[in-house]
């Protein structure tokens, strides 16, 4: 059985949106998050370009990589829950 240990693991998400308002809303979303509790063990930068948000996480093994990947998809998936929800709240009631 071989014993190597994977470390410094980079992740690389991109999440295209058809209009560039909600990857702007959702950017500014996950920048509230990720500079609010810094982990030592994982890193995270994120970037928009056009309507592409991208999201890089440097771990330094692979349950934070896998740990930190989740939150941000939750909190993406979360964010465009809401985005939606409020659109449609929003259109209703007029």
């Amino acid at each position: 059985m071989n014993n190597q240990v994977i470390d410094n693991i980079n992740v690389e998400m991109r999440f295209i949106f058809k209009k560039n308002e909600t990857t702007q809303r959702i950017y500014e979303t996950l920048m509230l998050e990720s500079t609010y509790d810094t982990n030592e063990r994982a890193k995270t930068t994120i970037r928009v370009e056009n309507n592409t948000l991208i999201v890089n996480i440097l771990a330094k093994d692979s349950v934070s990589a896998r740990a930190a990947s989740n939150s941000f998809l939750k909190w993406i998936n979360l964010s465009k829950q809401l985005l939606s929800y409020v659109k449609d709240v929003n259109t209703s009631s007029t």
